[in-house]
């Protein structure tokens, strides 16, 4: 993401989590691409091109950002589990490796299918319950 201020992560970043907050009260999931349109619709940032490796890894980046900020407030549950591919049911690979390096999943012991499932039903719970962070959306 070297060409992005840190001024304009920083807002990726705010108005990403705000996003996926939104999601999750819906109970619902979105695509990269979706994702993507979302935080340029909300910013007026330009996108990521996801047609490039480099494009999807500063996308990958940006939603381990978001990840580490949200567990400030949600410790137990990843919510970006909400952003999933298109073609496939489930993350990317950088979820999977953000949670085994944050002792959140372990492969050897747990299905990935399983562990996304279980953290998109957490964020769901945690947000359609009406408990809101104490940032105002």
């Amino acid at each position: 993401m070297a060409e992005r201020s840190e001024s304009e992560l920083k807002e990726l970043v705010l108005e990403g989590h705000e996003i996926l907050k939104r999601i999750a009260r819906d109970g619902g999931l979105t695509t990269y691409g979706e994702f993507n349109k979302a935080l340029m619709d909300a910013t007026g940032l330009p996108g990521f091109d996801l047609t490039t490796d480099l494009g999807r890894a500063e996308m990958g980046q940006l939603l381990g950002r978001i990840a580490i900020q949200d567990w400030a407030l949600n410790p137990d549950f990843m919510l970006t589990s909400l952003v999933k591919h298109s073609a496939e049911n489930g993350p990317g690979k950088g979820f999977f490796k953000l949670a085994e390096q944050e002792h959140f999943f372990d492969p050897a012991q747990r299905d990935e299918l399983d562990f996304w499932q279980e953290q998109v039903g957490k964020a769901h719970d945690r947000y359609r319950r009406g408990r809101r962070s104490s940032h105002k959306p």
